[in-house]
């Protein structure tokens, strides 16, 4: 004990206790700080920032939103990306698959009303609206419903919207070889030319498959079909325009069992798979 006061009288001392002190009360107090709607959301989606919206349903062709303070009407219309032989095969429990109803395309199309030039594609289904929406100066935001990540009542009906600039930054690195990554670049830089050359429109049929993993993420086959549909929407909608290429669907299976083929985490082992 003596020796401990001895110490403490040295100024060093005095100012690392301090410091310690003042560290440990900051850490407590900012642990203790309840969480605010928008850091739940934020947490949730990995955003930056954030804002919050209720989309008013007019009817089932157009829909009123409110983003960065002004209020919008997007006109839409129900698309579909499958082929007429598309089939939706869930897994059983034994891990074969079944071929249950087809539920109709949640997919829409559409624009904000009065705005020359701008774009809405996505999603609508009893869950709210899931889309991207691009201005004409080719400014995107995005808009998906809140308990689709939060299941609180407090955030029933309620949506979020941000840019890709909200977007936190997720660890990892793109597989993909230079070579292949400036070959990608170069046809995005003359894929105007590409469209122009081109006249009609190449169909190419793709299958889809989500593995368990992916199915959990959103409980049900028709909340993961919807989600895969409507990224295939997205795709289309740019490479219709720009490119002359679309997909369309034919066999979508949903893994809504643990007893899936697929035991890689990996990419390329997945792929390999």
């Amino acid at each position: 004990m003596k020796r401990y006061k001895q110490f403490a009288r040295t100024p060093l001392a005095r100012i690392s206790f301090v410091l310690v002190v003042v560290i440990s009360l900051a850490v407590t107090i900012g642990s203790s700080r309840p969480k605010t709607a928008e850091d739940q959301i934020m947490e949730a989606f990995g955003l930056t920032s954030c804002q919050m919206t209720a989309i008013d349903q007019l009817d089932k062709s157009e829909m009123a939103i409110t983003m960065s303070g002004q209020n919008y009407t997007i006109d839409y219309d129900f698309v579909s990306n499958r082929s007429k032989n598309f089939r939706l095969l869930v897994s059983t429990e034994s891990g074969g698959l079944e071929e249950i109803d087809t539920p109709p395309p949640s997919t829409i199309r559409g624009t904000l009303r009065g705005i020359e030039g701008s774009s809405v594609v996505g999603c609508v289904n009893e869950d709210g609206c899931c889309a991207r929406i691009q201005f004409p100066d080719g400014e995107d935001c995005y808009i998906e419903p809140i308990n689709k990540k939060l299941n609180d009542l407090a955030f029933d009906g309620l949506h979020v919207v941000y840019s890709r600039e909200d977007v936190l930054a997720r660890p990892g690195t793109c597989g993909t070889v230079t070579d292949l990554v400036d070959a990608a670049r170069e046809f995005e830089e003359n894929i105007d030319t590409a469209a122009s050359t081109n006249g009609t429109l190449q169909v190419a049929d793709v299958a889809l498959e989500a593995d368990f993993e992916y199915f959990s993420i959103f409980g049900t086959a028709r909340a993961t079909l919807d989600q895969m549909e409507m990224v295939i929407n997205i795709v289309n909608e740019q490479y219709e325009r720009q490119a002359g290429i679309r997909h369309r669907i034919s066999d979508t299976v949903v893994r809504a069992s643990a007893n899936d083929p697929w035991t890689s985490f990996d990419a390329s082992g997945l792929l390999n798979q």
